[in-house]
């Protein structure tokens, strides 16, 4: 375990290897149901990430999807649907309007937005990422 981690002394504060050591712990927070931890972790991993990388690289639109995650279960609704329009964006703008990783981006929106009672919202992305899934050919 120890061998996998970065040397967080030899990397610059920003390095995006550093980015994701908050972020795998998140992701564990949000397994043990400790989403105020997740919160704090998967912020500053957007953070250091967002300061290395560009706006659509993949490891900040996964990071963002955990982040609003995080927020979802809180029931912190309208944060998770700012994380996620804005992350949406963001990857859309970077991977194209028809990649095949945007389903998995609209299905989460359109959830918080079903939560809102926003019904035609969700519908309308539920569309796109079934249109999407239908022109690349995945389930």
């Amino acid at each position: 375990d120890r061998a996998l981690k970065p040397d967080e002394k030899s990397l610059a504060a920003n390095h995006p290897r550093i980015g994701m050591e908050p972020n795998a712990a998140g992701v564990l927070a949000i397994a043990r149901k400790n989403y105020r931890e997740a919160e704090t972790s998967l912020i500053r991993a957007a953070g250091i990430l967002e300061a290395s990388q560009p706006p659509q690289h993949a490891e900040i639109g996964q990071v963002l999807l955990n982040l609003a995650q995080a927020y979802r279960l809180e029931k912190k609704l309208d944060q998770a649907r700012d994380t996620l329009e804005r992350g949406l964006a963001e990857v859309t703008l970077g991977w194209g309007p028809n990649d095949q990783r945007l389903p998995q981006w609209m299905e989460s929106l359109a959830g918080v937005l079903r939560a809102q009672e926003d019904f035609a919202g969700a519908e309308e992305l539920e569309i796109r990422a079934t249109r999407i899934r239908v022109l690349r050919g995945i389930r």
